[in-house]
């Protein structure tokens, strides 16, 4: 049997408190009784990222997989933050769709549409490139993120 050591030690201890984390913050989202710890971090998770509120937590569970089966730190590759961008693009273009122009961050459009994460993003951009120019920026950063995410090419098809 292989002896564990300090390092094996430290990232599964690590892994455990990532997976715990992600684990609580869904059910917390999913209104189950987890308390005032919970009702606090399902309505951040839902200010801060609306309808993506369930992304983060099981990003975290993942991760806390990670840690805990391969026992070393974690290289966040570009295609990790290829995947991040995306998301954060993707709760932009829905909240470009649900959310009325002029009310993206106000606090009651923030959970029914892209939270503060997708209404900030949002909001900042039509105010460069407008309404409908913004529809083509967001969907132009999103297709460029699937493609730093992915192995895909527009030119291979």
């Amino acid at each position: 049997m292989p002896k564990i050591t300090d390092k094996d030690l430290k990232y599964e201890l690590l892994g455990i408190f990532f997976v715990a984390a992600g684990f609580f913050s869904l059910i917390s989202l999913g209104g189950f009784n987890t308390g005032p710890v919970g009702s606090f971090v399902a309505r951040m998770l839902s200010v801060f990222f609306g309808v993506g509120a369930a992304v983060l937590p099981m990003t975290l569970v993942i991760i806390g997989f990670r840690y805990i089966r391969y026992h070393k730190s974690i290289c966040y590759s570009l295609k990790f933050w290829g995947l991040v961008c995306l998301n954060f693009l993707l709760l932009a273009i829905y909240h470009h769709f649900t959310i009325p122009q002029g009310k993206e961050i106000l606090p009651e459009s923030l959970i029914p549409g892209g939270g503060f994460a997708g209404g900030f993003i949002l909001f900042s951009i039509r105010k460069v490139f407008g309404y409908d120019g913004t529809l083509v920026v967001l969907l132009a950063g999103a297709l460029a993120s699937l493609l730093i995410a992915t192995a895909w090419s527009l030119a291979k098809g």
